[in-house]
């Protein structure tokens, strides 16, 4: 390598490049036909107007002709078409009874259901107030001891206790008196006996008073279960009662949209001298909507009477998504078909590293050489430097897009390229 050489590389900047394009035509079908040949593979190049695929349209054609005939039917019935509005008047004057009636009822708490559940309640509360008076009556006897069978054990274990005390000093001086050998051993056995008889009174009556209060404890425990159904069916009645005005109000509400629906319907009567006059008009413009809705399905660039053309000039088919027999247009949803990419929308997306983007302008001429034909040299212009980088194998880059002059065609997407800018 010489020096000039030398000096001609320092002054350019290579870099990858892959070819993109800025131009795809997405072509679809939203209507029901069938597929009978495609015509193009993935990648073909395509002409303005060269037929890709072809439909067979004859349930297309069919609902095409229903229509007509349900248009042409709604017209011929137009002169005849007429309305009595009494029917309709008397709908309002009935719907205005009820609003009131309805009104009233749910204002002054006349509706039947409404009645019952507000007795319900009433009788409901008052059992409620009954089963917190009740539980709080016996929760006090039981916490404060005012329990007759409570207060009766009590006294009665003061009683035995007393006894036992005495029985208790009893013993201690008979048996002072047979250590003495003043009684016999019969005798302080007598007393033994009695202090026995006095101690098992009173575990007895304990035993008695702390079952009682289990009693007691367990009736508490009933009292407060009561209390629990009680609140709950006060709950539940209020919650029904709550459902019930929801379900009049929402009642009232679809009757006042109804007759405003029904006013509604009774004026445009009138306006046009007959509702079903407006109402033919109505479902002649609808079947009018539906068949030129129908028309414009087909009223597209891409096709020319029961084939799909190329709307591009200089085109190639990628993604062809059908094939012979497929159904397109299933219950009126768009069915993708093919892609046609723009060739001359081709450009190149050119990596250049951040340190030398500095140097690259819009419009500057640089040179590609392809790497499927690394032995020829095209141009390019440069068209968008992007004011953002990306991070690519560690490094940041600026995807500098760069427009081909490629008249032979020789850059295809998805191809790549070394590209040369000027340093």
């Amino acid at each position: 390598m010489d020096a000039g050489d030398s000096a001609n590389q320092v002054e350019e900047i290579d870099v990858w490049g892959e070819v993109k394009y800025t131009h795809m035509e997405d072509i679809s079908i939203d209507f029901l036909s069938v597929v009978t040949s495609v015509s193009v593979k993935e990648g073909e190049r395509v002409v303005l107007g060269q037929p890709l695929v072809t439909l067979d349209l004859s349930e297309y054609n069919g609902n095409i002709e229903k229509l007509n005939q349900q248009l042409a039917a709604g017209e011929a019935a137009l002169p005849a078409a007429e309305q009595d509005i009494s029917a309709l008047k008397a709908d309002i004057n009935q719907m205005q009874g009820q609003i009131a009636r309805k009104t009233n009822e749910y204002n002054n708490g006349t509706n039947v259901d409404l009645k019952l559940l507000q007795s319900s309640l009433d009788l409901a509360r008052k059992q409620l107030a009954t089963a917190k008076s009740d539980l709080k009556k016996h929760q006090t006897k039981y916490n404060d001891g005012t329990n007759a069978d409570l207060k009766l054990l009590q006294n009665s274990l003061k009683l035995a206790s007393k006894e036992l005390a005495a029985a208790k000093s009893d013993m201690q001086k008979s048996q002072s008196l047979y250590d003495a050998g003043a009684i016999s051993k019969d005798e302080l056995d007598q007393y033994e006996d009695a202090l026995d008889q006095r101690q098992k009174a009173v575990n007895d009556i304990k035993y008695n008073i702390q079952k009682t209060k289990t009693a007691l404890k367990d009736e508490i425990n009933q009292y407060a279960d009561v209390l629990d159904q009680r609140q709950k069916a006060v709950n539940d009645i209020e919650d029904n009662i709550q459902k019930t005005k929801t379900a009049l109000k929402e009642e009232l509400d679809q009757l006042n949209v109804s007759l405003k629906s029904k006013k509604v319907q009774l004026s445009e009567a009138k306006l046009g001298n007959t509702a079903n006059v407006t109402k033919q008009q109505s479902g002649i413009g609808t079947a009018q909507v539906d068949l030129d809705t129908m028309k414009a399905k087909t009223a597209k660039d891409y096709l020319k009477g029961n084939q799909i053309v190329s709307n591009i000039n200089n085109g190639i088919v990628q993604n062809i998504m059908v094939s012979d027999a497929a159904h397109l247009g299933a219950q009126g949803m768009p069915t993708q078909v093919l892609q046609i990419i723009d060739a001359d929308s081709l450009t190149i997306s050119a990596e250049v590293d951040e340190e030398f983007i500095s140097s690259v302008e819009v419009g500057e001429t640089v040179k590609i050489i392809p790497v499927s034909k690394p032995d020829v040299s095209l141009t390019g212009t440069v068209t968008q430097i992007p004011s953002l980088a990306v991070e690519k194998d560690g490094k940041r880059v600026i995807r500098v897009l760069v427009k081909p002059d490629d008249p032979n065609n020789l850059l295809k997407p998805g191809y790549t390229a070394d590209v040369y800018f000027k340093k």
